[in-house]
């Protein structure tokens, strides 16, 4: 339900790296994702095992001296979807309809399916309220999916 955050420079002699990395730590798993400019890296964990201050102290030690001097955001993360992602005239789409794990990998799926899903209802011509009920239901269902895997 937590996360730190906090950049660290980019060595001008070091190529970037093209991928991700995660990294299992004492109470969650921290992020380091290479931007051209910086690192954004970061520290996911559960306020009900760790506090925010040893959660900090635990990602600087991670990232070393590299975090020296480093300015760190501490954030609070909502997990949870919506109950209804088509209501009357307006879907929910994206962050709007939920938020699961901060990478994000999960939720460009899910964008693309509640999209496809809601193009094949309007092409075939499904505003009812029971096409609105069947859609909320399939997306919950992808959404419940993701969270059991996660």
């Amino acid at each position: 339900d937590r996360a730190v955050a906090m950049p660290t420079a980019l060595v001008e002699t070091e190529d970037i790296p093209s991928e991700t990395v995660s990294t299992a730590l004492r109470h969650g798993w921290a992020w380091q994702i290479p931007l051209t400019s910086r690192h954004g890296n970061g520290y996911v964990y559960s306020s009900a095992f760790v506090s925010d201050d040893e959660a900090e102290r635990e990602l600087r030690a991670h990232l070393g001296a590299a975090a020296e001097g480093m300015e760190a955001r501490r954030l609070r993360m909502r997990v949870g979807r919506v109950a209804r992602h088509w209501s009357h005239n307006c879907v929910a789409i994206g962050l709007a309809q939920g938020f699961i794990e901060p990478l994000e990998a999960t939720a460009l799926m899910l964008i693309q399916l509640s999209v496809e899903q809601f193009i094949g209802a309007l092409e075939a011509g499904n505003f009812g309220p029971r096409h609105r009920e069947a859609y909320n239901r399939r997306v919950n269902e992808m959404f419940e999916g993701v969270r059991d895997y996660v």
